[in-house]
């Protein structure tokens, strides 16, 4: 009698690590079946793909940092099917169909209604605008290392906050502040002139910053000041990869220098001789957005 009570003793010694060998053996079968069943949503080619609803046009404005007077409006139109960015300087005096200029409107009614005009007097879509002040950009220029660019002419100018800045022609590397130079506060001898650097500048930037890693949604919100513009983070995590395409050695950037007419008290007017260039790098039918 006392030898099953002997087992009986021994089995409830041993019953606790039974069960603890049985659950751990039960719980490593049941992570390796879920290992081998479960398959982590991977990106697909169709979700990467590039769309014609990808193409958009931007108007970006500078502004002086301290009296947001504008500087510089430049165009920046996406192509996604034909993988191509072109940007177009436009001048501050351009006179518009109401006969106000860019600067006029910006000053008296803001970037929407600059856009909105933008797109009356050009005849294109003009889906999102951004307005940047020139010493924030110039801060982003040097985050990202600065550029390299083949300078048209060359350009001296004063910066808000700091030195006289001078940059001769021809190919060099710029820092932010000869970029804000350049782009928004030197003299030049011509309007051509001036709209030629700024477009070179852009370009230049296009073309060695507007990569994968800058276009990261979290490197890109911490650079640029979202409040100051209506193209919004879904808007590049949807367009971002055209951009990328578009500004890769297998794209193309280009700057379209509009033809001018000089105007009445020192303003311009655009020549005839656009409509069919500015429609056809501008006008583009697959968008998704209207002015």
């Amino acid at each position: 009698m006392k030898k099953p009570q002997g087992y009986r003793k021994r089995f409830r010694q041993v019953l606790p690590w039974l069960i603890m060998s049985a659950s751990a053996l039960l719980l490593l079968g049941g992570l390796g079946l879920y290992a081998l069943l479960y398959q982590p949503a991977q990106p697909t080619a169709k979700s990467l793909e590039v769309v014609p609803s990808d193409t958009f046009n931007i108007l970006l404005m500078l502004d002086a940092p301290d009296s947001h007077a504008p500087l510089a409006f430049l165009l920046i139109g996406l192509d996604a099917t034909d993988k191509q960015l072109t940007v177009m300087p436009l001048p501050s005096a351009l006179a518009t169909g109401g006969g106000s200029t860019l600067s006029e409107i910006f000053n008296k009614s803001g970037p929407t209604d600059t856009a909105a005009a933008c797109a009356a007097l050009l005849g294109v879509p003009v889906d999102y605008h951004w307005t940047q002040d020139t010493t924030t950009f110039a801060q982003v220029v040097d985050l990202f290392g600065g550029v390299d660019c083949d300078l048209p002419v060359a350009a001296s100018a004063r910066v808000p906050h700091g030195a006289q800045v001078q940059a001769v022609a021809g190919p060099q590397h710029l820092n932010g502040v000869k970029v804000e130079a350049v782009a928004c506060y030197a003299d030049y001898a011509k309007q051509v002139d001036r709209l030629n650097a700024q477009g070179t500048v852009l370009r230049a930037l296009l073309q060695q910053k507007c990569n994968a890693q800058n276009l990261d949604p979290n490197v890109f919100g911490n650079l640029f000041d979202l409040a100051q513009t209506n193209f919004s983070m879904n808007d590049l995590l949807s367009k971002g990869r055209a951009l990328e395409q578009a500004a890769s050695p297998s794209g193309h950037v280009n700057v379209l220098l509009p033809v001018l007419r000089n105007g009445p008290n020192a303003t311009y007017s655009l020549s005839p001789a656009n409509t069919a260039r500015i429609v056809k790098a501008f006008g583009r039918q697959n968008r998704r957005y209207l002015p």
